[in-house]
């Protein structure tokens, strides 16, 4: 049977519409078709949830000196904190702790005259509103200190 030729028990449709084990005139039987289908849709799944990776970030602050340490992107949130604590040791921090650790979202850390702000939202526009919102709500002189994204990569 030639592609996109019909036989009795089936529609003609242009056969570029259908991959070639789905189109209807293919002489599978329609419970073979499905079959297919569904194998080719776990395959299709297994390689997308295998070349995504999520990769970490970490913020960490020292309230008493105002030391602050991110880090770049880590295969693990631990190994993201603890490269965000050693940071923020190297820029003079003594007490430093963690403020905030993520992963497939963006934060943004605003600082007022008194206080600071960090919030997390999908993109880095929201983060970066939502904690000068905040900021302006509660306080004053508010500015952007620093804001980022950790989303997920392509993995080879």
């Amino acid at each position: 049977m030639r592609i996109g030729a019909c036989h009795e028990n089936c529609e003609f449709t242009a056969a570029s519409d259908y991959p070639a084990f789905a189109r209807p005139c293919s002489g599978l039987p329609a419970w073979k078709r499905r079959a297919e289908r569904q194998r080719l849709g776990r395959l299709r799944h297994r390689a997308r949830s295998r070349t995504s990776a999520e990769l970490g970030k970490a913020l960490a602050l020292d309230d008493a000196t105002g030391a602050t340490g991110a880090s770049s992107l880590e295969r693990t949130q631990a190994k993201a904190e603890k490269n965000a604590l050693a940071n923020c040791r190297k820029q003079g921090g003594e007490a430093c702790r963690m403020e905030i650790s993520y992963h497939n979202q963006c934060i943004g850390f605003v600082v007022g005259k008194t206080k600071y702000f960090v919030r997390a939202d999908y993109s880095l526009d929201l983060a970066v509103s939502n904690s000068l919102d905040k900021c302006t709500k509660e306080n004053e002189g508010c500015r952007l200190i620093y804001s980022s994204c950790s989303l997920p990569e392509r993995v080879r």
